[in-house]
Formats: structure tokens, sequence, C-alpha cells
């Protein structure tokens, strides 16, 4: 019983970390939401008891894809970035499109 409350905790944790990820405006924020995300996943692995997965999530992802979206973060001009033409005004027509 306490297998699966743990199982649906990260589950819940991912999801929404996940959803916060690509709703954020701020990159760092979503790089800090992605971490969370990956980590929840790997909190998946462990309560599966997939320990080699556990470890590879950890080592592989958390940190090593993150690590380098980070330091692409630091490298990119944000401030050219938040001054270019912004696509996300027609959110209602994404929505749209993505029901049909």
């Amino acid at each position: 019983m306490l297998d699966l409350v743990i199982f649906y905790f990260f589950a819940a944790l991912a999801v929404g970390a996940a959803v916060m990820v690509v709703t954020r405006r701020n990159v760092v924020h979503s790089a800090i939401f992605l971490a969370t995300a990956l980590l929840a996943t790997a909190g998946i692995f462990l309560s599966l008891h997939a320990e080699f997965l556990f470890i590879v999530q950890i080592i592989l992802y958390t940190g090593g894809i993150l690590v380098l979206y980070v330091f692409v973060i630091m490298l990119v001009n944000l401030d050219l970035a938040l001054h270019q033409a912004q696509f996300n005004r027609r959110w209602y027509v994404a929505l749209l499109l993505t029901a049909v």
C-alpha cells in the first residue's frame, strides 16, 4: 500500500513539473522544473525496484543533460530573445487544434 502511495506521489510530481516546464516564461524556472520532473521520474523507477534505471536517470539525465541545458541558458542572450516577436498570443488556436 505504501509503495502505491509513493508511486502516485512521484507520478503526480512528475506530471505537475512537466506541465510547469512548458508553461513558464522564465527559462531558468523551466530548467528547475525539468530537474524536478527528472528526479521524480527517478523516484518512480526506485519505487518500482528498478535500481539500475534509477541510477541511470540520476547520472545521465539529471546530471548530464540538465547541465547541458544550464550551459545553453547561460550562453544564450536572453535580452535579445525577450525583444523578439512572440508567437504565444494565439494560444486558443493551439488549444482548438490540439482538441481536434
